[in-house]
């Protein structure tokens, strides 16, 4: 008798092919034309670019912005704020200056050879330098005079040649005489900047003061510091010129 636990293997399914397109050039085929087709099996179908035409009307021009009159290069000096004019202007001297006679230079140069053999015997050699130099840029400021300053006086702040400083950068202002000339010094609030110097020329200090005292506190006594105090003591114990008598 068979075995009633035979297992009879299944018979293997021959793969169906799906046949091919009849008609592969026709407007009916999703694939497309015959030469959209890869050529190998590696190749792969490019996407068409999609090009976007542009209209004329996002093609802009300088030509066509708005003229701005305010960023022109020709400034329109109707635009000009009212509010903002100068007070005062002139021109004065860069520093002090004095002209100076034979007698200051000979006995600058005596005292220099004097502390240079002190500093001599003594090996100092490189301080020997420094007084050499101190004594050749005292010499140059004694002998170029200085250069011509346009001052000038605004609303909104004061001018130095090419140098603006305004009211929101100043502190106060004091007057200071040197050699019988009102010189007027104004501090900063910048503490490692230096006091800006203005020499008043022929213009009175109570002018100026008159037109200071609007934006900026008037110092009336300042101290003098220990080198002011050093070179008044020096200048009158040992003067190095004749300074010109004022009384008849």
């Amino acid at each position: 008798m068979p075995d009633e636990n035979l297992v009879v293997p299944p018979t293997p399914v021959p793969p169906v092919t799906p046949p091919a397109p009849e008609n592969l050039t026709g407007s009916e085929n999703p694939v497309g034309n015959e030469q959209d087709l890869p050529n190998s099996e590696n190749e792969t179908v490019q996407p068409e670019q999609q090009t976007y035409p542009t209209m004329p009307d996002q093609q802009m021009n300088n030509e066509d912005y708005p003229y701005d009159q305010y960023y022109s290069d020709d400034f329109n000096d109707n635009y000009r704020s009212a509010n903002i004019k100068t007070l005062l202007s002139w021109k004065g001297n860069g520093r002090p200056f004095r002209a100076h006679g034979k007698e200051y230079y000979i006995n600058a140069s005596l005292i220099v050879m004097i502390i240079e053999v002190l500093l001599f015997l003594f090996s100092q050699y490189v301080l020997m330098l420094v007084i050499i130099s101190m004594l050749f840029v005292v010499f140059a400021l004694a002998v170029v005079p200085p250069h011509t300053v346009n001052y000038r006086i605004s609303t909104e702040g004061i001018a130095v040649d090419d140098y603006f400083y305004l009211w929101q950068e100043l502190y106060d202002f004091y007057f200071k005489n040197l050699n019988g000339e009102d010189i007027l010094h104004i501090r900063t609030k910048d503490e490692y900047a230096t006091d800006i110097t203005v020499l008043l020329g022929d213009i009175p200090k109570d002018y100026i003061k008159a037109l200071l005292i609007n934006y900026l506190p008037y110092r009336e006594v300042v101290p003098l510091s220990f080198m002011e105090r050093s070179g008044n003591w020096l200048t009158r114990t040992f003067p190095l010129d004749k300074v010109p008598s004022t009384s008849k």
